[in-house]
């Protein structure tokens, strides 16, 4: 039987604790007003670049304990974050970690004000406070998932590689033009994000994109899928306190049509699981 609990994908939520608040309480309210519970699907790069990754991982760790079927996809920055936080010695990518927001990250966990410049061993603290005292949250990352496979529909953080019968992990953290530029079917309608596409989600005939860059834009933006209603909507903050409005996502018609054409279609049951 098909779950009849409406799904919630968000992307990118890069440390704004304050945005992925209004969205997860806006997923809730929206599940109880058409009688069901919510099953919230975060698409990865929960952390860095913004100023509270530390509060969005609570945020994300209460949702999976509140709503049972919710998923947590790890995306390349929660990758450097856990191989960060759990190492007790440098890893290979630390260096572009801490460049692209890994000591927003780290700052996070500390109450004292942020300084202008961060010494070698402050981050050495940093990261042994994590995993001292916030061992649930290098936990929470161990245990989040590379996709999560939904009938036609697999959420993924970065996308798939086209033409190949089995996905590399890494691709699933970090693959950009190979899949974007891919015109045609794939396996799934893949829902994603990681790569910031503007400022609405973008709907082609083989995926739906959704990292608006919220981290500098405000917008965060989530994809409702309705199985009862055979439905799909899209919301986003609006950068009012609290704010999510009901969006229009851009179609990109590359001579295919788009997703949109036959949203029905993606409740049809498919009985081949997607190959990791």
């Amino acid at each position: 039987m098909i779950d009849q609990r409406p799904i919630y994908a968000v992307a990118d939520v890069h440390g704004r604790a304050d945005l992925l608040e209004a969205i997860i309480a806006h997923a809730e309210d929206d599940a109880a007003r058409r009688g069901r519970e919510p099953r919230i699907v975060f698409l990865g790069d929960i952390v860095d670049r913004g100023p509270e990754s530390r509060r969005a991982l609570d945020l994300v760790i209460g949702t999976l304990c509140r709503h049972p079927g919710s998923v947590q996809i790890l995306g390349n920055h929660d990758m450097w974050f856990l191989c960060g936080a759990s190492l007790e010695e440098p890893f290979p990518d630390e260096t572009s970690w801490l460049r692209h927001g890994g000591v927003e990250t780290l700052l996070s966990y500390s109450d004292e004000p942020w300084p202008s410049y961060v010494t070698r061993g402050r981050i050495d603290a940093l990261r042994q406070f994590v995993r001292e005292h916030h061992a649930d949250h290098v936990e929470a990352l161990r245990n989040a998932s590379l996709f999560h496979d939904e009938g036609r529909m697999l959420f993924v953080h970065a996308g798939i590689r086209p033409g190949v019968s089995e996905q590399e992990p890494m691709d699933f953290f970090w693959i950009r033009q190979e899949f974007l530029e891919h015109v045609g079917p794939l396996p799934r309608v893949v829902v994603h994000g990681h790569t910031i596409i503007g400022e609405t989600p973008i709907v082609t005939e083989n995926r739906i994109s959704l990292d608006t860059g919220a981290y500098a834009s405000g917008r965060l933006s989530l994809l409702v899928v309705d199985p009862v209603e055979r439905s799909l909507s899209f919301r986003q903050t609006d950068g009012g306190p609290g704010r999510v409005v009901e969006i229009e996502p851009k179609l990109l018609d590359r001579g295919l049509g788009t997703v949109l054409d036959d949203v029905p279609a993606l409740f049809e049951p498919i009985p081949t699981p997607m190959p990791a």
